[in-house]
């Protein structure tokens, strides 16, 4: 789970991974050093000179 360019969805109970989602080029060079933050409704990726938001859903209750 420690590729360089992907973000990745944790199960916060076990720490399994969820889900990934590559945010870079797959074929990239150099370095993919990643800023995140997050504004309790969405995720942002800063990689490689690009910004990248996600938006966070709420998670189901069971």
């Amino acid at each position: 789970m420690n590729n360089p360019g992907y973000v990745y969805q944790i199960d916060p109970s076990n720490g399994t991974q969820l889900h990934s989602l590559l945010v870079t080029s797959a074929v990239g060079v150099g370095g993919y050093t990643t800023r995140l933050a997050c504004d309790g409704r969405s995720l942002f990726a800063g990689v490689h000179g690009y910004v990248y938001k996600f938006f966070l859903l709420a998670a189901e209750e069971s």
